[in-house]
Parts: C-alpha cells; sequence; structure tokens
C-alpha cells in the first residue's frame, strides 16, 4: 500500500507531466480503453486506477478498496480488472508518449558531456554463388544527429580496412 500512497501524494506531479505528453481523454476514447463512462469517467481516472494496481503494487482486490476509500470510484476487483485489461493498448501509448518525451529531453551531450558517440559496423556481403567474402561495408552512425557520419564499401582484400572516418578526441 506504499507506493500507492506514494502515488496519491505525487499524483499531481504525475497529471502534470503525462498531460504535457499526450492527451489523456483523447486517446483513452481513441482506443477503446473508456468506452462507458460509468465510475471510470477520465483517462486520467483510468491512469490513477492502472498505476495503483500495476506498478502501484496493489491486487485487484486491493485496488478496488483503494479507489473506494479515495474517492476515486466504487467499484469490485472484477471491474478493475476488466478496466485494466481493456487498456492495454492505450497505457502502451502513454508510456510510448513518456519515453518519446524522455528521449528528446536526454542528448547525448546532456549523457556524455564532452564526448561523442559513434556505432560502427563492418559488415560482409557474398555474391550468389560465391564461398567467401566479397565485399566489406564500413558504416558510422551519429546517434545524436540521427545519420550516418561515413559509410564505404571495398573489395575484399587482406589487411586492414580502407576507410576513414572523422574521429576526433573524447569519442567514444
Amino acid at each position: 500500500m506504499q507506493n500507492a500512497a506514494t502515488l496519491t501524494s505525487h499524483w499531481a506531479d504525475v497529471v502534470s507531466k503525462v498531460t504535457g505528453l499526450i492527451d489523456l481523454d483523447a486517446t483513452a476514447l481513441a482506443t477503446k480503453a473508456l468506452i462507458r463512462k460509468r465510475e471510470i469517467r477520465s483517462g486520467e481516472m483510468l491512469l490513477r486506477l492502472a498505476l495503483a494496481y500495476g506498478p502501484g503494487g496493489l491486487s485487484l482486490r486491493a485496488a478496488a478498496a483503494w479507489a473506494g476509500v479515495i474517492g476515486l470510484a466504487e467499484m469490485s476487483d472484477t471491474a478493475v480488472m476488466k478496466r485494466v485489461r481493456n487498456a492495454c493498448e492505450w497505457l502502451g501509448e502513454v508510456a510510448g508518449a513518456l519515453l518519446h518525451g524522455d528521449a528528446r529531453s536526454r542528448t547525448v551531450a546532456a549523457i556524455l558531456p564532452g564526448r561523442r558517440l559513434r556505432i560502427v559496423d563492418g559488415s560482409v556481403i557474398t555474391q550468389p554463388g560465391s564461398s567467401g567474402t566479397d565485399w566489406r561495408l564500413h558504416a558510422t552512425y551519429d546517434p545524436a544527429g540521427s545519420r550516418f557520419a561515413a559509410a564505404s564499401s571495398s573489395m575484399n582484400q587482406p589487411g586492414p580496412p580502407r576507410w576513414q572516418s572523422s574521429w576526433l578526441p573524447r569519442t567514444i
């Protein structure tokens, strides 16, 4: 019950963050997570119930009792189960909006100040009927810029790859 109590004390902060990224009511209606507005009348109420049950650590019966105690809704444990089950797609959209919003605010520059991140791949290409590697493809991807920084191909030749990339000091 501790997690559900924490959720209650910080609910205004949770709602302001989530509603800044996604329209809870519109998406709940669009995904059919909220069909008949009887006990649970809004996306915010449904999100609160789902968070109390899932991450809040409450059982279905305890979530139903908790909802009644805080004045959210008077419902049975079966009703809680049906509401949360119907909200799966919608909860995925809410989670996706939160992850997308977090990714926009967390740039590589903020995570690795003063450094550049590069992802380097060396793939091989084989022609049909060939018994070995015919070509090598070398690519460098810059995730911060969402683009390839360098790409080249070469015939399979012994020795180190003959390609270059813009490697600067403090590149990871």
